[in-house]
C-alpha cells in the first residue's frame, strides 16, 4: 500500500465514524510523513517538486490528527498542518483550509516565505532526532531540508541558517546508517554556512563547531590529517566566539584528545582533561577516556579510579535504548580490564567480559564503532585467557576477531595478539605467520607518534622473537631486538606498559647471549630486567621478576657469581606463589626448579633436588595434555629424575624420557627430547653398568644428532654428548674405533662457532684426553691450541678482572698440559710458545688497549692521554 492509499484510508476511517483511532499513535504518524516525502522532493537549480494533491492530503492528516487531540497550537501536528496549509496558499490561493486556521493563515505577519516554512518542519524534525533518533523523520528532515536550500536565495543569512540545519540532518544519519557519503555532504553544508560569515557570535560559533564535529568524525573514519587540524582550528575559534558554552568546551577537548592519541603530545592530554572538566557532566564519558589515557602514560592510580568511577556514574544514568549504552559499556569495560594490571584480581576480569559482551549485544547494527566493541571484547576475552588458561576464552577471542576483521590497525593488532597466544598453547605456525603479517601491516598502517604504536612494535618483537624460538635463525632475533628497542623507545618513562616492552627487549638479549656468548647482551638485559620489575604494576611484577630470574641463572653459569642465583632463586619462589590457578604457575614452578638443580649440582644438597622433582611433578600435572609446553616439561621432569640417583625414580625417568621422545606433535626440538634421554640412559648405566642402557643412550645421541641441523648451537652439545659415550663404551671395550670416533665428535663441536666458547672449550679438553689416550700428542696439541684460542672469549676484556680471575681459575692448568702434550709430540719450540701465550693472557688482557692506542698516541697525544685516563678510572672501578 502506498503512503497515499494508507492515509486516505485512515482519513475515511475516521470520518466514517468506523475507527476514531485511525488517526492516533506511531504509526499513522508515520503514515502521514512517508506521504509528505513523497509529496515534496528537490530536483536541484532550485527547483522543487510538489504532488499539490498528495501535500493537501498530508496537510488534512496532520490537522485532524491534532483536532483529535488537541494539546496547543504549538503541538507539532498542528504546526506541521499549518505550515503545510501555508505552503498550498501560496501554491493556490483558493485552496480550502480548516476554518480554525483561516485567521492565522491570512494574517500578513505571518506571511514567511516557503523555503522558511520548509525549513521550520525540516528544523524540528531533525532536532527531535537529535535526542531520539527516528529514520522516517530523519529522511523527511533531511528532504524537507533539501526543498529549503533550493528555495532560498544563496548569499543570504537564512541559506546560511537552512544548509546549516540540513547538515545537521545528515550527520544524523550518518551517526546511525554510517554512510561516508552523508558525512562528506553534512561537512559541504557546514562549511558553506562557516564560509558565509552571516550570523552574530553565536550562530557563527555554532556552525564553526559543527563543522569541526563533522570533519573530526570523518578524521576518525578516514584518517585525513588536514581534516583533524582543520576540525582542531575550527573547535578553537567557536571557543573564542563563545568561550562559556560547554558543549564547544567538551568538543574541543575531545579533539585535542584524538591528536594526543596521534601525536603523543601531553600538552593536548592536559588540556583536553582541563577542558571536559570545565565543560561538566556532557564530557563525562570522554573525561573518563582521558583520565585512562593519562592513567596509562603516567601509572598515577587516581586517574584509573576516577576514569571508572566516571564511567559507572554515566552508566547508571543511561537508558536501555540510548544510543551511547554499548560505548560507554565497552569502555567500562576496558578501564576495568586495565585495572586488573594493577589488582590482579580476576574478578575485573569477568566483569569486564560481561560488560563488553554487554556493548556488543546492545549495539546498533549499523554503529560505527560496533567493530570496536567487538576487538574490545576479544581483547578482554584474550587477557583472561592468558590469566586462567581457560580454552574457550582463546577460541571465543578468535571467533570475536575473525567477525570483525582486520581493516584498523588497533584491532588488527588485537586480532593478532589471539593469533600469537594460540600459537603458543598449540604450535600452529600458520597463526603465528599471520600474527606477523598483521603487525606488520598494522605497525606500517600508524603514524610513528601515535600512541598505540609502541604496543604494536613491542607485540611485533614478540612474534619475531617467538619466531625465532621456533626457526632459530640470528635474522629473526635480530628483527626482534630492533622492534623491541624502537618500542621502548617511544614509549614514556611512566607508562604503564613500559615495564613490558623493557622485559621482551631482555628477553631477546637474552637469547642472543645464549646464542653469541656476548656477556654484554647478558649484563644489558640483566638492566633491563631490573628495570622492569621496578616500575612494574603489581600485578605484572611477578612476572617480569621470573624473566629477570632467568638473566641471573644464565649469568651464574657464565661468571659462577653464588649472589645471582641466590637472587634467582628468591625471585622464582616468590613469582611460583601466585594464585593456584594462574596460567603462568606451572613455567614459574619449571623455572625454579631449575634453578634448584643447578644449586644442587654446585652444593650437592639432596633437599634442592627433592624440592625441584616435586615442582616439576605439580608443573607437568598442571599442564594440559594439548599444551605446547606439556612435552618439554615432560622431558624435564625426566632429566630431573635421572639426576637423583634412586634406581626407581631412573627407570622412571627413562620411561617418561621415551615417551616424550616418540612424540611428534610436541613443540620442544626432538634433538633436545633425544639427547635428555640420552643422558638419563647414562645416568642408568652409570648406577647399573648395563650395556644395554650405554647402547641405548649412542643411539639416542645419534638419533639427536640427525634430528638437529648444524647451524642449530645444540649440534654440538649433542656430539658433546655422543662422543662422551662413545668414550665411555671405548674404556668399557678396550675398543679404540669409538675413541676415534669421539675425537672426531669434540674436533667438530670445537669448530662450531654457532655454540657458546664455554661448550667448545671443554669440547677441546675432552678432545686432547681421549687423544692423549689414544697415544697421539699431536692431536692433543692441537686440541690444546684450540682451547688457549677460545680463552680470550670467556674471559674477555669486558669482563671486570675478578669475573676474569674466576673464569681462567678454571682452566689454570691449561698451560701446562698444553706444553706437556706439545712435549710429547716432539714439540719444545711449540710447548714454549702455547705455554707462554695461556700463562700472559690476563696480562695480555690488560695490555691490549695500550697496543691498540699506540698509533692514536703518535697521532693525537693529548687525545690519547684522555683515553688513558679514563682507562685507569674503569680499571679503579672493576678493581
Amino acid at each position: 500500500m502506498t503512503p497515499v492509499d494508507d492515509v486516505r484510508r485512515r482519513l475515511e476511517t475516521y470520518f466514517e465514524g468506523v475507527d476514531p483511532t485511525a488517526l492516533d499513535g506511531d504509526q499513522a504518524r508515520d503514515s502521514g510523513r512517508l506521504l509528505l516525502t513523497a509529496a515534496l522532493q528537490a530536483l536541484g537549480g532550485g527547483e522543487v517538486a510538489v504532488d499539490e494533491a498528495a501535500l493537501t492530503l498530508a496537510a488534512m492528516f496532520f490537522w485532524y490528527r491534532w483536532i483529535e487531540a488537541p494539546t496547543g497550537h504549538d503541538d507539532p501536528d498542528c504546526q506541521t498542518a499549518y505550515r503545510l496549509y501555508r505552503v498550498l496558499l501560496a501554491m493556490a490561493p483558493d485552496t480550502t483550509v480548516p476554518p480554525e486556521l483561516a485567521e492565522a493563515l491570512s494574517d500578513p505577519d505571518n506571511d514567511e516565505p516557503i523555503g522558511d516554512l520548509l525549513h521550520h518542519e525540516a528544523r524540528d524534525l531533525i532536532d527531535g532526532c537529535l535526542h531520539e533518533f527516528d529514520d522516517i523523520a530523519v529522511e523527511l528532515g533531511i528532504s524537507l531540508g533539501r526543498c529549503a536550500v533550493a528555495l532560498t536565495a544563496p548569499g543570504t543569512p537564512e541559506a546560511a541558517e537552512h544548509r546549516c540545519n540540513l547538515g545537521s540532518g545528515l550527520f544524523a544519519r550518518y551517526l546511525h546508517h554510517n554512510d561516508g557519503a552523508d558525512l562528506d555532504e553534512a561537512a559541504g553544508m557546514f562549511r558553506a554556512a562557516v564560509d558565509s560569515w552571516y550570523g552574530d557570535d553565536q550562530e557563527q560559533a555554532r556552525y564553526l563547531a559543527n563543522l569541526g564535529v563533522v570533519l573530526h568524525t570523518r578524521y576518525q573514519l578516514n584518517g585525513g590529517d588536514q581534516d583533524l587540524a582543520e576540525a582542531v582550528h575550527l573547535h578553537r575559534q567557536a571557543l573564542r566566539r563563545q568561550p562559556g558554552t560547554q558543549s564547544y568546551r567538551s568538543q574541543y577537548a575531545a579533539v585535542l584528545h584524538t591528536r594526543y592519541e596521534i601525536s603523543g603530545r601531553r600538552r593536548d592530554l592536559q588540556r583536553a582533561i582541563a577542558g571536559s572538566r570545565d565543560a561538566g557532566p556532557i564530557s563525562r564519558v570522554n573525561l573518563a577516556l582521558m583520565l585512562r589515557h593519562r592513567f596509562e602514560l603516567l601509572s598515577d592510580p587516581a586517574d584509573l579510579h576516577d576514569s571508572i568511577t566516571l564511567l559507572h556514574e554515566a552508566l547508571a544514568e543511561t537508558s536501555p535504548g540510548d544510543p551511547d549504552r554499548a560505548r560507554r559499556l565497552s569502555a567500562l569495560g576496558s578501564g576495568l580490564t586495565l585495572r586488573f594490571t594493577v589488582t590482579d584480581d580476576p574478578a575485573d576480569l569477568d566483569t569486564a567480559v560481561g560488560l563488553h559482551r554487554d556493548a556488543v549485544g546492545c549495539a546498533r547494527d549499523n554503529d560505527p564503532h560496533r567493530l570496536d566493541y567487538r576487538s574490545h571484547l576479544g581483547h578482554a576475552l584474550h587477557d583472561r585467557y592468558e590469566d586462567s588458561g581457560a580454552v574457550a576464552d582463546l577460541e571465543e577471542a578468535l571467533v570475536v576477531h575473525a567477525a570483525h576483521g582486520s581493516g584498523h590497525p588497533v584491532r588488527a593488532g588485537n586480532a593478532a595478539n589471539t593469533r600469537t597466544a594460540r600459537f603458543d598453547r598449540f604450535d600452529r605456525i600458520s597463526d603465528l605467520d599471520e600474527a606477523l603479517r598483521s603487525y606488520v601491516e598494522a605497525v606500517d598502517a600508524l603514524p610513528g607518534t601515535h600512541i598505540h604504536r609502541g604496543a604494536l612494535l613491542s607485540n611485533l618483537g614478540s612474534v619475531w622473537f617467538e619466531r625465532f624460538q621456533r626457526t632459530h635463525d640470528l635474522a629473526d632475533l635480530a628483527e626482534a631486538i630492533t622492534a623491541d628497542r624502537e618500542a621502548v623507545r617511544c614509549t614514556p618513562s611512566r607508562h604503564i606498559d613500559r615495564s613490558r616492552r623493557l622485559t621482551n627487549l631482555a628477553m631477546a638479549l637474552d637469547s642472543r647471549y645464549a646464542r653469541t656468548g656476548v656477556p654484554t647482551d647478558l649484563d644489558t638485559a640483566i638492566d633491563l630486567h631490573r628495570d622492569a620489575c621496578d616500575s612494574a604494576p603489581p600485578a605484572r611484577r611477578r612476572h617480569h621478576a621470573s624473566a629477570l630470574a632467568i638473566a641471573l641463572h644464565l649469568r651464574f653459569h657464565l661468571y659462577g657469581r653464588d649472589g645471582d642465583l641466590a637472587a634467582c632463586i628468591e625471585l622464582l619462589r616468590d613469582a611460583a606463589g601466585c594464585r593456584p590457578n594462574h596460567q603462568d604457575r606451572p613455567r614459574r614452578q619449571t623455572l625454579l626448579a631449575s634453578a634448584l638443580i643447578t644449586r644442587h649440582s654446585t652444593d650437592g644438597d639432596p633437599a634442592d633436588l627433592a624440592v625441584a622433582v616435586t615442582l616439576i611433578r605439580a608443573a607437568v600435572a598442571a599442564t594440559p595434555p594439548q599444551h605446547v609446553q606439556r612435552a618439554g616439561r615432560q622431558t624435564m621432569l625426566g632429566s630431573t629424575l635421572a639426576k637423583t640417583g634412586d634406581p626407581a625414580l631412573i627407570d622412571e625417568a627413562v620411561t617418561v624420557l621415551r615417551e616424550v621422545a616418540g612424540r611428534t606433535d610436541a613443540s620442544t626440538p626432538p634433538g633436545y627430547r633425544l639427547r635428555t634421554l640420552g643422558d638419563a640412559l647414562m645416568d642408568r648405566w652409570e648406577a647399573t653398568y648395563d650395556v644395554t642402557d650405554l647402547h641405548a643412550a649412542i643411539g639416542a645421541y645419534r638419533q639427536a644428532i640427525a634430528a638437529t641441523t648444524e647451524a642449530d648451537p645444540d649440534q654440538a652439545l649433542n656430539r658433546y654428548d655422543l662422543a662422551g659415550a662413545l668414550a665411555a663404551l671405548a674404556d668399557d671395550t678396550d675398543d679404540p674405533v669409538h675413541r676415534r670416533e669421539a675425537v672426531t665428535l669434540y674436533r667438530t663441536a670445537v669448530a662450531q662457532t654457532t655454540t657458546a666458547a664455554l661448550v667448545r672449550i671443554h669440547a677441546a679438553g675432552e678432545w686432547a684426553a681421549q687423544t692423549l689416550a689414544l697415544g697421539d700428542p699431536r692431536s692433543a696439541t692441537e686440541a690444546f691450541a684450540a682451547a688457549i684460542g677460545l680463552l680470550p672469549e670467556v674471559s674477555w676484556t669486558g669482563l671486570a678482572r675478578r669475573d676474569q680471575e674466576r673464569v681462567l681459575r678454571t682452566w689454570n692448568t691449561l698451560a701446562a698440559d698444553t706444553s706437556a702434550a706439545a712435549l710429547l709430540a716432539d714439540r719444545p719450540g711449540l710447548a714454549v710458545e702455547l705455554g707462554d701465550r695461556g700463562r700472559s693472557l690476563l696480562w695480555e688482557q690488560q695490555l691490549r688497549l695500550r697496543r691498540d692506542t699506540r698509533d692514536l698516541t703518535n697521532r693525537h697525544p693529548r687525545l690519547a692521554a684522555r683515553l688513558d685516563h679514563l682507562r685507569q678510572r674503569l680499571l679503579a672501578t672493576n678493581g
